[in-house]
């Protein structure tokens, strides 16, 4: 809105107001009186040194080249997140205090880099259905495979925060289920993607995962050259055998 693009862009402004618009370049003559150099020093360096300045912005006739803080309010701009999960992400990483918590968005202010680096994952991260797009499974499935810590979120529980969960995260699982499988062409007719195991032996997908990871099952496949979950093959008669030995917590379906 018109009125947060204000007080992000004047906010050091009307902070120090009189002062400012004393000593702000081209507004008096009397601003380039040496006399005034070292109060336009100490104000000027204040003001970077505490207010959310963006590249661009000018501070006393000095541009800002790259910024060097955030607000809650301003990053939450940049990266297109609600204020309130922003400021719950920035608190679980430690970059918000719990002191600071009852701040205003515009209060709280934090070292650039790091804020974006803490919320960086987050960006990207997908919740559970998205999760189960991106794997091509069912959301129950993806719940499975979190409570079996095979993924794992970036955020749950605490503060009240949604679960999430990074791609980049979700790729390395599948390149651990990939690691040594035979890529082949065609499927033979005792093998099965994780999905089509997973309602045969009546297991979850995590159960099956357990196998792999766990070396339990002598032939593991990929169709074709994706690479991918949907690609991921496996023996049916395997698996059947295997899962029997599994404990059933894990086997049930729920």
């Amino acid at each position: 809105s018109r009125r947060h693009q204000v007080e992000e862009g004047q906010f050091a402004r009307q902070a120090f107001a009189v002062l400012h618009n004393y000593l702000h370049v081209g507004r008096r003559a009397s601003w380039k009186d040496s006399a005034f150099v070292p109060l336009r020093t100490v104000i000027g360096d204040f003001i970077k040194t505490n207010f959310p300045l963006k590249a661009g912005h000018v501070v006393l006739g000095e541009t800002i080249r790259e910024r060097k803080l955030h607000s809650v309010m301003s990053l939450a701009k940049e990266i297109g997140f609600g204020a309130p999960r922003l400021k719950k992400l920035l608190r679980l990483k430690g970059l918000i205090s719990d002191d600071q918590v009852g701040l205003t968005g515009h209060n709280i202010v934090f070292d650039a880099r790091a804020g974006v680096e803490a919320v960086h994952e987050s960006i990207t991260a997908l919740p559970y259905r998205g999760a189960a797009r991106y794997l091509g499974t069912a959301r129950y499935q993806v719940h499975m495979l979190a409570e079996a810590n095979f993924i794992k979120p970036i955020a749950s529980g605490p503060l009240g925060l949604r679960a999430t969960f990074a791609p980049a995260m979700l790729d390395a699982f599948v390149a651990r289920l990939l690691d040594g499988a035979q890529t082949v062409q065609r499927k033979a007719a005792n093998h099965v993607t994780i999905q089509q195991a997973s309602l045969k032996a009546t297991c979850t997908q995590a159960a099956i995962a357990k196998l792999i990871l766990g070396g339990k099952l002598k032939w593991v496949g990929a169709l074709g050259r994706k690479r991918n979950y949907r690609s991921i093959l496996v023996d049916l008669s395997e698996v059947q055998r295997a899962v029997h030995e599994l404990d059933p917590e894990t086997i049930s379906m729920l």
